[in-house]
């Protein structure tokens, strides 16, 4: 019994991974690459306030996009800062990009090298720090040397 429910949980959240474009041979994927950030209840309501600014239809149709945490902060979806960037699902700058099934999975399209990736990475946080002023943190580790290749 216990095997059986085991398996459709498992069977379930490949479907959902399935669907995200998270599973290994769905696009060439380190997975999530960014952590959700926590904010100040202060800094929530300045992201607010912009959003609905820059297109307060897309603000309300992507909701929730945040969450109130016990302590009064805030943990915001990464995926809904880019939606004000350029950096959306689908987005491709050879040989790298965005998947078109989720925005915080940065895919080699073929023939990538790992400073393509860190730099398309770099700019994204850029990106997001330059309207929202949140440095967003990677929850990829690069090997090697690779951040101060892309300088």
């Amino acid at each position: 019994m216990a095997d059986r429910k085991q398996e459709e949980v498992r069977a379930a959240i490949l479907k959902m991974r399935a669907e995200k474009g998270m599973l290994a041979d769905s696009y060439r994927s380190a997975g999530s690459f960014f952590h959700l950030p926590f904010v100040s209840a202060e800094k929530y309501a300045e992201v607010s306030d912009i959003v609905v600014k820059l297109d307060a239809e897309k603000e309300k149709s992507l909701r929730p996009w945040a969450w109130k945490q016990p302590d009064g902060s805030y943990k915001i979806a990464s995926g809904f800062l880019f939606e004000y960037t350029e950096f959306q699902r689908g987005y491709v700058r050879e040989p790298v990009g965005i998947s078109p099934k989720h925005t915080l999975a940065i895919i080699n399209r073929g023939g990538a090298r790992a400073q393509d990736i860190a730099r398309l990475a770099s700019d994204m946080q850029s990106a997001v720090e330059k309207i929202f002023g949140i440095r967003l943190e990677r929850e990829v580790e690069y090997i090697g040397d690779v951040e101060n290749k892309i300088l």
